[in-house]
């Protein structure tokens, strides 16, 4: 017996949290393009309003919102004219496989690339 979906559910970016073995092809850009657009117009709203607090915390969740992650891979493996070309971590994504394989994986850098963080020693270089 199949159940209907309703308009919200037929909108869910994220097939992960319904189905730990979805694919690239069930995810709804349009629902995560919704998702992204109400949250930007909410902090535009709270901009306008002058609620410091409410656009941070929108800010926040605009940047870790599954939406906006699944809308970033899709921009920089399917839309960008460098997509067929590796990144800083030397990885290409071109199979819908590789896509999932990317949002599994958190979106961070930190596990690809080792960034060393330099500490102000104080050196002047003066030029004579």
């Amino acid at each position: 017996m199949q159940t209907e979906q309703t308009p919200e559910q037929s909108l869910s970016p994220n097939p992960a949290h319904h189905n730990p073995d979805w694919k690239w092809s069930d995810v709804s850009l349009l629902g995560a393009e919704t998702v992204v657009l109400r949250l930007q117009e909410r902090i535009y709203r709270a901009t306008e309003n002058q609620q410091w607090a409410k656009v941070k915390s929108l800010q926040k969740l605009l940047v870790r919102a599954t939406s906006t992650k699944l809308l970033a891979i899709r921009r920089v493996t399917q839309e960008n004219r460098g997509k067929h070309t590796a990144g800083i971590d030397g990885v290409i994504c071109d199979t819908p496989q590789d896509r999932v394989k990317l949002f599994n994986a958190g979106l961070s850098l930190k596990d690809t690339v080792s960034f060393v963080k330099y500490q102000f020693q104080g050196i002047y270089h003066f030029n004579n």
